[in-house]
């Protein structure tokens, strides 16, 4: 089952680029499930079946509509479009659909398009705790510097970038037409050949309703979510104090570049917070990590990183302790289309159900009395190290590899299912071939889970075709 696109654009001045492809993967794993790495971290395009088939069409373009000597300062449009069909051929959906119009770095968006937050190597890393590629794009609007741009009277010394978004949740959750609130701020002080950044990152579900309740969603409900102030959006009775409007989250990081003569290296570490607690010295959940890159392109080792992720702490220093990602009112929680949209290390009920038989997950339009707050997650202390690489056997065959380990001690609802805690080892090799023939990409990926929560195997093997433009290798570079 295919569809057709057709591409309107207004007058332009001169065409930059289109490209067209095809592509097709087959997937099959020893449990009735696929393991994390095979469909995690992929913006959740890959079915979770024990066998099946995902294909897509990709069509994007890019279009010049100034031109001059500096083509950072051009004015461009860029949109595009990739539908995937999976579920045995039962399941289509857009996991791309978006127009974006850029001058110099600032740039407007709409749409479903692939979006990540903080500074990490989405190819290499486990995952950002803010939004990282683990769940579909959800349709927003945004307005973004996508780069690092000179602050003002500061010769150069000094530079920010920051985003602010307007999302769309959908039906697919407790409360029902939820509206996502993101923005997030970073400045960076250049020093010769390093770089320090800092940044904070905010994050809220807002608004919905849920039968005879319709919760604030107004320009007035958009200023308390966005200042973060104590507000009655509707969800506290009379005579209660109100609390801030929302399921609110964030992320403070930081970290450094260094440019060698022959490597790059990266450092960065984010830590979560869920209410203004959160945010303090004293806070020891983190996600941290190095990132090292080699500068020869015709060495076998072209980018490594480690990172280790703690989360057991919850806040737990402060009045009230956290369960992250979870909340008592909006009870999906950070979750989209039944992925995580943060790391994908932490278990949802919905990825629970392979491994306990007492988890099921919620029907999100079931009855009030079967669905509880602060329990869609039911893993989200865990300590964890993971590490990955990208190598180059030739010019035209690459590899991926990540390896991962966890000590997982459940959410403190499902502390019992955890008792002891559960070790788990995750990894994956992946081993692309480019340019097989002309425009031809093949790729091969093999997946394991081993330890307490489950021991499974998992293959994947597929090719993209590109039709016209340049080969972009969309599919395998994930």
């Amino acid at each position: 089952m295919w569809y057709g696109f057709i591409l309107l654009a207004g007058k332009i001045q001169a065409q930059d680029s289109l490209f067209v492809s095809l592509a097709s993967v087959g997937s099959l794993a020893s449990c009735s499930y696929q393991p994390l790495w095979a469909i995690s971290n992929q913006y959740g395009v890959f079915s979770d079946n024990q066998v099946d088939v995902s294909s897509y069409i990709d069509i994007r373009s890019q279009h010049l509509l100034k031109t001059n000597k500096d083509k950072s300062k051009a004015f461009t449009l860029k949109y595009g479009l990739r539908s995937f069909l999976n579920e045995h051929f039962k399941h289509a959906f857009f996991e791309e659909a978006y127009v974006k119009a850029s001058y110099n770095h600032l740039q407007l968006r709409g749409g479903w398009y692939q979006d990540y937050s903080g500074e990490l190597t989405r190819n290499l890393s486990s995952g950002s705790l803010g939004i990282s590629s683990n769940a579909r794009p959800m349709p927003k609007i945004s307005m973004a510097l996508t780069d690092y741009v000179e602050v003002p009277f500061t010769r150069g010394l000094l530079e920010f970038k920051g985003q602010i978004s307007h999302g769309w949740f959908g039906s697919d959750q407790y409360m029902k037409h939820s509206w996502l609130h993101e923005k997030m701020l970073y400045v960076r002080l250049k020093l010769k050949n390093i770089k320090f950044y800092g940044g904070v990152q905010h994050f809220a579900q807002w608004g919905g309703e849920r039968g005879s309740i319709a919760l604030k969603r107004s320009m007035g409900g958009f200023w308390d979510v966005f200042w973060v102030r104590e507000a009655n959006d509707g969800s506290v009775n009379p005579g209660i104090l109100p609390n801030r409007p929302g399921d609110q989250r964030g992320l403070l990081e930081g970290g450094m570049d260094w440019e060698m003569d022959r490597v790059s290296l990266h450092a960065y570490y984010q830590v979560p917070f869920e209410s203004g607690t959160g945010i303090s010295i004293k806070n020891r959940d983190n996600l941290s990590g190095l990132q090292v890159s080699f500068k020869d392109k015709d060495s076998f080792w072209q980018m490594l990183v480690g990172e280790f992720i703690y989360t057991r702490q919850m806040e737990s220093f402060g009045k009230e302790q956290q369960s992250y990602y979870d909340n008592g009112y909006y009870k999906t929680g950070w979750e989209y289309l039944n992925r995580i949209i943060g790391t994908p290390l932490f278990i949802n009920r919905q990825r629970g159900t392979h491994y306990f038989k007492e988890i099921v997950p919620f029907n999100w339009d079931g009855p009030e009395q079967t669905i509880f707050g602060n329990s869609n997650m039911i893993n989200n202390r865990i300590i964890g190290f993971h590490i990955a690489a990208l190598s180059r056997i030739t010019k035209k065959i690459t590899c991926r590899t990540k390896l991962t380990y966890t000590q997982n001690y459940g959410s403190y609802a499902h502390a019992y299912l955890f008792n002891p805690p559960k070790l788990q080892v995750y990894g994956s090799q992946q081993v692309n071939v480019l340019n097989v023939t002309k425009k031809w990409d093949l790729f091969a990926r093999l997946s394991f889970d081993w330890g307490d929560l489950t021991r499974n195997m998992g293959l994947m093997v597929g090719f993209e075709k590109v039709l016209v433009g340049s080969p972009k290798h969309f599919l395998i570079n994930r």
